[in-house]
Formats: C-alpha cells, structure tokens, sequence
C-alpha cells in the first residue's frame, strides 16, 4: 500500500470515530480539526510522507496541514513545491523493496525501464536528460500497440494498431547505426483526418543517443500531421514502408532541438505505446 492511500485510510477511520464532524472539510472549524488530530495523532509520525506524490500532497494533505507538525509540514511544503530541496525530518526508513523510481516497466525490443521512465518524465513537464524527485514518482504506464517485427512496417499497419488510443509514444531504430529516435502525440492518430495539421503544445520528439536530446515543439499550430502513412510529427515522419529505403525522415523544422542530421532512414524496428495514466484515488469530502 501506498503512503498516500494509507493517510486516506486512516483519515476516514479517524471521521468515522467522529461522525459528528461535518462531511466537507471546507466547513469545519480550528476545534473540529483538533477533534481528528486527537484521534489519529498517534499514527501521524508513522507515515512516510516525503513517500507522497505531490498531487496527493496537495489535494489530500494540505487541507489537513493543521493537524501535523508545524516544522514536518514547512518542510514537506518546501520539499514538494522547491526543487532539489534536502529534506531535514526524512528519517523513517521506506516501506518499499528495492523499488526502482526511475525504472517502468515496458514491453520493449528497443527502450530500458530507465528510459521509459525518462520519457515518462518529459510527459510531465521535465525538460532534462535525467529524472530529478520531481517527476520521479510517475503515474503513467507504456501499453504496446503496434511493432514493426510483429505487425507490419506500413501505414495501414500503423493506423489499424494505433488510431483512436489517445496519447501515444513511438520509438524508432534506425538501420546501420545506434540512434533511437521517437516523438510524443498526446492526442489520437486519426487516419480519417489525412492532410490535416493538429494543433498541440505538448508534443515533442527526442534521441536517445549518447547524448540524449529533447525537442519541444514550437508552432503549435502544425505539432502534428494527420495522413495514411506512419506517424509524422513533421519534423520527424515514417512514411511508405518505414523499414525500406526513405523509410524515415528528419529535418529540422518546429521543434526547438535538433535531434539527428537531417535525411531519409530506414528504419530496423518500430513500436508505438499508449500512455496510460494511472487513477489516483481523492477523499471524496474534499
């Protein structure tokens, strides 16, 4: 179990031993937080709470900040809200097992955990090679869709595997040389939108070279083109039969980094995931 579902499990004991406190905490008072303080008080100190994602953090244990130590709970606050912060009351040893959090787990031929999970993070906002605590609790899951070797290297391959399932990574190798190179469409692959620009501000490609490099896009307007072939980030595009002779393309155009020397590839193997973000559970009186 989880630190944060642990604090929500012993919040609602501590409201059911006092059913007189009103539902939605937004309407209690300073007395009525020090009547579930007394009666949880002795579990406090046993919560990891350095362990709890920052959204839970937030939406599940700020609204209680009264109840914790006034110094654990500026020092939580610094730790969630100032990046690298030390924190100076994180002396309780974890619960987890050699529990890599930076690692997710993937059904990849052509990525690591550790990449995935580097991914992962940029999903979330973080624009560095390596993953600080920030974005190291990730929430999200790789879901295999489509690969080359399995289902084909074609367009309509593609599209019959990937149209309509959200957001998507794509991960291409390229023959005759290390580069993997891939690109993020946080929105559906549509085959019935050939010819047409998506706009987006999130999408973004990257190598994972000896030097890892990631492009954010910049015109928003063209982040994503919608067509029969493979997936086209514009910049970087799969096209025709994408394990043969002008398979792959790249140059430089609206994301802000250049990935590759620009040209025509062929690539070796391809897979495309779906993203898929996990439920967090939220009390429901909040």
């Amino acid at each position: 179990m989880e630190e944060n579902e642990l604090w929500d499990y012993i919040i609602l004991w501590g409201k059911a031993q006092n059913p007189e406190l009103p539902e939605k905490i937004s309407n209690w008072t300073a007395n009525e937080f020090n009547i579930l303080k007394k009666t949880i008080d002795e579990f406090i100190p046993h919560i990891r709470f350095y362990e709890i994602p920052s959204d839970d953090f937030c939406f599940n244990i700020m609204p209680y900040g009264s109840m914790i130590c006034n110094d654990l709970y500026q020092d939580l606050s610094r730790y969630h809200l100032v990046s690298n912060w030390q924190p100076k009351f994180n002396s309780l040893k974890s619960r987890r097992i050699n529990l890599n959090l930076s690692n997710i787990p993937i059904d990849s031929k052509l990525i690591n955990g550790e990449q995935a999970a580097l991914i992962s993070s940029w999903i979330q906002g973080n624009n560095e090679s390596k993953i600080s605590k920030k974005y190291s609790k990730a929430n999200l899951e790789f879901q295999l869709l489509a690969r080359g070797s399995r289902d084909g290297f074609t367009g309509a391959s593609f599209h019959k595997m990937c149209d309509n399932k959200g957001p998507t990574i794509t991960i291409i190798k390229l023959k005759g040389e290390p580069s993997i190179l891939g690109g993020y469409n946080p929105i559906n692959w549509e085959i019935n939108k050939h010819g047409n620009y998506e706009k987006t501000s999130d999408s973004f490609i990257f190598s994972l070279d000896k030097e890892i490099t990631l492009s954010r896009v910049q015109n928003y307007d063209n982040a994503i083109f919608q067509n029969k072939n493979g997936p086209n980030f514009n910049d970087l595009t799969l096209r025709g039969t994408f394990n043969s002779t002008n398979g792959v393309y790249y140059a430089k155009y609206i994301y802000d980094q250049k990935i590759h020397a620009k040209g025509y590839f062929i690539a070796d193997e391809y897979e495309v995931f779906s993203i898929i973000t996990r439920k967090k559970k939220i009390i429901k009186s909040l």
